[in-house]
């Protein structure tokens, strides 16, 4: 891209080369300093390349010793265009308008991009970069990464990591967050196993403690599984670090209510197309005029902020808009098959919220049918996974009954 804005700005020319030494007429003039490229070979005796003012200027000594033709097929570049245009004083007034505008375009930030935020609040975090200049309409010079990373640490507790990089007249802003780390328990701190949600105990294998449940039993979250506290005749009263693994069976459910009347849409073929260019908030359409009748449709908007090179955005986007046009039929369902439908969406939405080390075992569908009409539908997951996690024991927390010593 770089080298085709250098290539635009100094002027070149196409050129077609005819002859039965043009191989000879090439290595002539790359001896001589020419520099040429996109060469493209159309027949034995035909070429096509393109040179610079400057090197075009040598080709017809090379062409004389080689007896070789060139003709100019095509000027390019702002030289050219100037010299076509010399006589035209507003068209160039007009034109170094254009830059000069566009140069003072170029020194503000028409775009903030935030990414990897999940947890922070975006308004949030957009308030603090304001603060620290970065904004919308602001000049981009003189702006300290480094002190921007600094504040911005400071101002947003969530934050453990944030990097703020200028490209043209964007701004991007990655950031990372704090992740909460999960209680541990030292392994020299007595604590006991309990239970991380509600389930039945399906197996468990103890390391160190004292098991309070067996295989069977129902637990609520919060329950004592494993305690961490024993009295025996021999060893007294004495706490310890409980270390086990449990198992239990678990339930996962949602429901909804639906409709027995599904609605289907299919697309016809039929769409249009709208494209155009919005330069900081100013829209001018360029493709596709007149209004879209389409009774119901898809609506697709793709908006691409234009940029001369790799990274150096402009304030200006190409947006495209696109209509789909779409058939609404609507299907009639039994109850089993409304059941059997949306019982396998709910059971999907289910999924998507387990963790992954969450066994699925089976799934039921249940459903009644309303007085309305509609239809409610249960979906339940029973599944197998680990409740077991640790908790401390407190000094207030302990309590001595018999030979164990209860929490």
């Amino acid at each position: 891209m770089l080298f085709s804005l250098i290539n635009f700005l100094s002027g070149y020319i196409i050129v077609e080369v005819h002859g039965f030494f043009i191989e000879r007429f090439i290595n002539l003039l790359i001896r001589r300093g020419v520099f040429l490229w996109d060469i493209k070979k159309k027949s034995k005796n035909t070429a096509t390349m393109k040179v610079g003012i400057r090197g075009f200027k040598k080709m017809r000594e090379a062409a004389r010793k080689t007896k070789t033709t060139v003709r100019i097929k095509k000027k390019c570049g702002l030289p050219l265009v100037m010299h076509r245009y010399r006589r035209r004083r507003a068209f160039v007034a007009g034109l170094f308008l254009f830059l000069i505008i566009l140069a003072v375009l170029t020194s503000f930030i028409w775009s903030v991009e935030i990414r990897g935020i999940v947890k922070i609040d975006e308004n949030t975090l957009r308030n603090e970069l304001r603060s620290c200049g970065i904004d919308v309409g602001v000049i981009k010079y003189g702006k300290s990464a480094h002190s921007i990373k600094e504040q911005m640490l400071i101002n947003v507790p969530g934050l453990s990591w944030i990097w703020v990089d200028i490209r043209g007249t964007k701004a991007f802003v990655e950031v990372k967050e704090r992740t909460d780390k999960p209680e541990i328990v030292p392994s020299d701190q007595p604590c006991n196993i309990i239970a991380e949600r509600d389930g039945v105990v399906d197996d468990f294998v103890v390391k160190n403690g004292q098991p309070v449940v067996g295989r069977g039993s129902v637990v609520k979250k919060g329950d004592l599984l494993i305690s961490g506290a024993a009295d025996s005749r021999f060893e007294g009263a004495r706490l310890f670090h409980a270390d086990a693994t449990v198992w239990a069976t678990t339930w996962y459910e949602d429901v909804g209510e639906f409709s027995l009347t599904a609605e289907e849409r299919t697309f016809t073929g039929d769409s249009r197309v709208y494209s155009g260019l919005d330069i900081s908030g100013f829209y001018l359409r360029v493709w596709g005029f007149g209004k879209t009748e389409y009774e119901t449709f898809e609506y697709v908007k793709n908006k691409e902020q234009l940029r001369l090179w790799e990274n150096f955005y402009l304030p200006a986007h190409w947006v495209r808009e696109e209509f789909n046009e779409t058939l609404v039929t609507y299907k009639e369902m039994t109850e089993d098959e409304a059941a059997a439908y949306y019982g396998e969406a709910l059971g999907e939405k289910i999924t998507n919220e387990l963790e992954a080390d969450v066994q699925i075992i089976s799934k039921k569908i249940d459903y009644t049918v309303g007085e309305n009409g509609n239809i409610e539908v249960r979906c339940t997951l029973e599944c197998r996974e680990e409740i077991g996690v640790k908790a401390a024991i407190t000094e207030q927390e302990e309590v001595f009954d018999g030979e164990n010593i209860q929490t």
